[in-house]
């Protein structure tokens, strides 16, 4: 378990030395001088291991002049964590508790049972994402530190976010912070004596309190405004309707005579970072999106919650860290970007978005650290259609923005007003093609035809893999299914497409029929040739809707032959392996008959070699002896 620290990188496996403890006491350093080491992402190599008392201090877990002071205040958050445990261990011990309340089949609500049962599946829920979070990092996949992991998340859950249900009170996602602060704390290890725990460094960041530490850092890193980010309800009565590209609501506030209201912060988040953020500094993307009416939740809560950790990797999500958390010790500067508050918003809606104004204030940088990952796909956006739009959101961070530092870089000076120039506008908006030939336009979109993912190799993305549970295990999910997921949203966009197109001919024809009753349709001049325009277009539209036809049935061919081969592929590795078990079934008892063979040969040999008892020796009888016997 310990020696798993080296997935750490370059670095990592020395930890926090005497060397280190004795320069942060001196007087020129301290913990001003961590903060500015985070800000300038240069918590690297040797000073590595101080970025766990580094997070402690931008988090406010210690806010002392002295590092003795520190290692006081982290005393006290340890306490905290063991009574924690210690509540647990008393709670579940059903020998001392009363034996008529202590019964399975009790419904008292002090029933040990019963919060046994509640216990037990919170875990199991917990567990579900544990055990698949950073599969890449032998450190947080080890049995060990998922187990921490779990049990960390297991009692954050019951003392500082309960819930009436496991899924309520635990969140998908939780798992992934929580393993970034633990393998932090891991790393910033003292690394002196075990048997000396009065050290000032021991006394810090011991081994011992490793668990306990992770415990305080998680807690403060999620009251920094992570907690509602996590939470989907809000008004219930005002929710909007279903989105058109997922199971997630509509988060927009309706634009100018709008009525909807945001139903959740997170939401509210989205709307703002979008709303205002990206189109105060883009316009042109921001309505590129908009056209394509891709949902800003759609990759934005991914990326709020997580605090962008699944862009980028392990090394640099640290440094990206470093920089956000370093930024919720500084206000935001005069005249930033505020929440607007729509003129129908009730009270509840007003709570909702003062809610999210406090988290985006907690962490002031994250909001524009999004507009600013944004920006850095600009190129590869603006061509693109809805489908590739949408993969390129959610496939992971732009080439141009790989360096963690740099994005922290452009978020600052978006965020002081007037550092950053918005983008320019573009005086024409270029058509996304997807190949050189020439195609007709479809109708009332410019963006040009639907897409569909091609056939060869993809490169591989920093996504969980989805699987579908049955009693043999986890398969990968069915490309077959994917595919007609796909094609159904397909047709359902370009039958919108044909439908639009004809109610908005039947419209105009109307129209120029009721001005002119007695001229008809071709004696309206400019007016006929808007209508032969506007039907070209509709004959247009049916040919792409013929063309997606012939491309669907092409895509699902295909990928019912690949997923033919597949199983195909697999019935043959099962087939051989069957094979195998039967050969090795039947190698394993003939060495079994030849034991049994051998043993009695053994015994033979034992029984040939062990001499016989000699026989008794008569002596004759004497002719006294034959006499008296006659």
């Amino acid at each position: 378990f310990f020696l798993s620290i080296r997935a750490f990188g370059r670095g990592a496996m020395k930890g926090l030395t005497a060397e280190l403890v004795d320069k942060l006491c001196s007087p020129l350093q301290g913990g001003r001088w961590l903060t500015e080491l985070a800000e300038r992402g240069q918590l690297v190599d040797k000073l590595r291991p101080l970025r766990r008392l580094a997070w402690a201090r931008e988090l406010n877990l210690v806010a002392g002049e002295s590092v003795e002071q520190w290692a006081d205040e982290l005393d006290m958050h340890r306490k905290e964590y063991l009574t924690l445990v210690e509540d647990y261990r008393k709670e579940t011990d059903v020998k001392a508790a009363d034996p008529k309340l202590c019964n399975p089949l009790s419904r008292s609500a002090h029933n040990p049972y019963l919060k046994i049962q509640a216990n037990e599946e919170l875990m199991r829920e917990i567990w579900k994402d544990v055990e698949r979070t950073f599969p890449e990092c032998e450190f947080l996949s080890c049995d060990e530190s998922r187990k921490v992991i779990q049990r960390l998340l297991f009692h954050w859950c019951r003392a500082k976010n309960p819930g009436n249900s496991a899924p309520e009170s635990y969140r998908q996602g939780m798992n992934e912070l929580m393993a970034i602060v633990f393998s932090v704390v891991k790393q910033g290890e003292y690394v002196g004596s075990s048997m000396d725990t009065e050290t000032l460094g021991a006394r810090l960041c011991g081994s011992r309190h490793n668990e306990a530490d992770s415990f305080a850092l998680f807690v403060k890193l999620m009251d920094r405004g992570l907690r509602p980010m996590f939470m989907s309800t809000g008004l219930g009565a005002s929710r909007p309707a279903r989105s058109q590209i997922g199971d997630l609501p509509r988060s927009r506030l309706g634009g100018p005579g709008g009525d909807q209201v945001p139903c959740s912060a997170i939401l509210a988040r989205c709307q703002f970072i979008y709303e205002q953020g990206l189109r105060s500094f883009d316009e042109d993307l921001y309505e590129h999106l908009q056209r394509l009416e891709i949902e800003p939740q759609v990759f934005l809560l991914r990326w709020l919650r997580l605090l962008f950790c699944r862009e980028f990797e392990l090394e640099e999500t640290y440094l990206l860290w470093d920089g956000l958390l370093a930024s919720a010790r500084c206000p935001p500067p005069p005249g930033s970007l505020r929440y607007s508050l729509p003129t129908n918003a009730g009270s509840d809606a007003l709570a909702i978005i003062s809610e999210s104004q406090q988290a985006s204030d907690a962490l002031p940088l994250v909001d524009f650290v999004a507009v600013a990952l944004l920006r850095s796909m600009r190129n590869e956006l603006l061509p693109l259609d809805q489908t590739d739009c949408l993969r390129r959101l959610i496939s992971g961070t732009s080439k141009a923005a790989s360096s963690a530092t740099a994005l922290l870089e452009e978020a600052r000076k978006l965020q002081i007003p007037g550092a950053a120039a918005p983008a320019p506008r573009r005086v024409t908006s270029a058509a996304p093609a997807r190949s050189a030939e020439p195609k007709e336009p479809s109708l009332f979109n410019s963006h040009g035809p639907l897409s569909f993912p091609q056939a060869g190799p993809q490169q591989p993305r920093r996504l969980p893999v989805h699987t579908t549970e049955h009693q043999g295990g986890a398969l990968p999910e069915d490309p077959l299914r994917k595919g007609q997921q796909f094609l159904s949203a397909a047709a359902q966009g370009a039958q919108g497409l044909l439908q639009a197109g004809r109610q908005a001919y039947a419209k105009l024809a109307s129209e120029q029929a009721g001005a002119h009753p007695h001229l008809g349709f071709n004696s309206a001049g400019n007016d006929a040739e808007q209508l032969a325009e506007l039907k070209r277009r509709v004959q247009a539209a049916e040919t792409e809707r013929d063309e997606i036809k012939r491309k669907a049935n092409e895509f699902i061919i295909k990928k019912k032959a690949d997923f033919a081969e597949q199983l195909a592929e697999r019935d043959r590795t099962i087939q051989d392996l069957t094979d195998r078990l039967a050969k090795a079934d039947a190698q394993a008892q003939r060495a079994a008959d030849l034991e049994v063979q051998l043993e009695a040969m053994r015994q033979r040999v034992q029984a040939l070699e062990t001499p016989s008892p000699p026989a008794a020796v008569t002596t004759p009888a004497t002719p006294s002896e034959m006499a008296d016997e006659i």
